[in-house]
């Protein structure tokens, strides 16, 4: 109770504020059958995350569809979207809750009723950058899941890559610790006799005698 009672006091210094700026707004809030109607998103509109929009941008299409994500972004997203991690259930629920609002369903009805200065947002499209959100959060997760395969034991080609890798390293380390070749005989860096195994011995001098006095 006193963590709820805290934070709607500090909720307070924006939301007063923000509800006597909503009533003074130029706009009036129209009935809510005319609002849904109005300015509610098309099904189809959420399609364009997979695609950019046309051209050129005129206001109602900046307004309407602006759900593109990225292709690459929107397919990661799907499998995103099955993930157990943390974020995911996140990424899930603000793609759903937006798509809900936007969409004209009855949550947007109690959007209408309870959030304060939300019959003032007009058109609904404005709200798809939280759809964006998403599915790039949902994307991220998904792109997660894809070098977690690629890395996997389980995946075909890069299992044979390591292996080759490995083979070359275990190749060129037995080649590095064999020992080298037997030198012919007389070679200048070793000084002796290799075939014997014991170096070269200087030819004995003849004794030379020595006159007497």
């Amino acid at each position: 109770m006193v963590t709820a009672a805290v934070a709607l006091g500090i909720g307070a210094v924006v939301l007063l504020p923000t509800l006597h700026v909503a009533g003074e707004m130029a706009r009036t809030a129209l009935p809510y059958g005319r609002y849904r109607s109005g300015f509610r998103v098309p099904l189809g509109n959420l399609l364009r995350t997979l695609v950019p929009p046309d051209l050129p941008p005129t206001s109602d299409r900046m307004n309407q569809s602006m759900a593109f994500a990225g292709t690459g972004v929107a397919l990661l997203a799907v499998a995103g979207a099955v993930q157990r991690r943390p974020g995911a259930a996140l990424g899930r629920s603000i793609a759903l809750g937006t798509a809900l609002v936007v969409l004209g369903t009855p949550l947007t009805w109690l959007a209408y009723e309870l959030v304060p200065g939300f019959p003032h947002l007009r058109p609904l499209g404005r709200l798809l950058f939280l759809w964006c959100f998403a599915v790039a959060l949902l994307g991220g997760l998904g792109l997660g899941a894809l070098v977690r395969w690629v890395r996997s034991p389980s995946f075909g080609p890069l299992a044979r890559f390591e292996g080759a890798t490995n083979r070359l390293r275990q190749g060129s380390g037995s080649t590095r610790d064999r020992p080298c070749g037997r030198r012919g005989r007389g070679s200048r860096s070793g000084g002796g006799d290799r075939r014997a195994g014991r170096p070269l011995r200087a030819p004995a001098q003849p004794a030379v005698a020595r006159p007497g006095r």
